[in-house]
């Protein structure tokens, strides 16, 4: 073009092409919205976060509804069994009165009576007569207090497979701590 046309350009031109304005053009008119697309990509990102949290959460719950159970069933054993003479003062039925309550359970391998210094006195499994469990770490804890309490996980003294072990203390009349009785739980669910 001679000199002269050039003047009769719009001065904004300044070497912008027609396409690169309307692609800026285009790219400022879209951009709010591809804005708003990623933020709601990230909250529903967060949402979705969240629900899979949350059945997580409900999963694991169904899912130790079983132990909870049997870990309740174990306590009330062990409170029933606390309250009949012959377990509470380990006389001579206390033996088959062990055996009766463990063989309508599947889930024990063993209950006992253990007297005052941790020796059991009476058995469900007759091996387990004369052992002494006063070295078990939940013993301190249960000669202590009043509770219900299960121990970390440990191999059964008397049948050799892995336990947890229930034990509720045991206290005379006059409230002095007279050993426990203990429901040994099988791990195998």
């Amino acid at each position: 073009l001679p000199a002269e046309d050039l003047r009769d350009l719009p001065a904004d031109n300044h070497g912008w092409s027609l396409r690169l304005r309307l692609l800026l053009a285009v790219t400022l008119a879209l951009a709010p919205i591809a804005i708003a697309s990623v933020v709601q990509g990230l909250d529903r990102a967060r949402s979705d976060m969240a629900d899979v949290h949350d059945r997580l959460v409900e999963t694991a719950a169904a899912a130790a509804t079983r132990e909870d159970n049997i870990f309740a069933s174990a306590e009330q054993i062990a409170r029933t069994l606390a309250t009949l003479p012959e377990v509470r003062d380990a006389t001579a039925g206390c033996d088959a009165d062990l055996a009766n309550a463990q063989h309508g359970t599947e889930f024990t391998t063993n209950i006992s009576r253990a007297d005052r210094n941790g020796r059991i006195v009476c058995s469900a499994v007759p091996s387990g007569i004369g052992l002494d469990v006063s070295d078990r770490p939940i013993w301190k804890t249960i000669a202590q207090g009043r509770d219900f309490r299960l121990s970390e996980q440990t191999v059964s003294r008397v049948t050799h497979n892995p336990v947890i072990l229930g034990m509720l203390p045991i206290y005379t009349k006059d409230e002095q701590f007279n050993g426990s009785v203990t429901v040994a739980l099988y791990l195998r669910w």
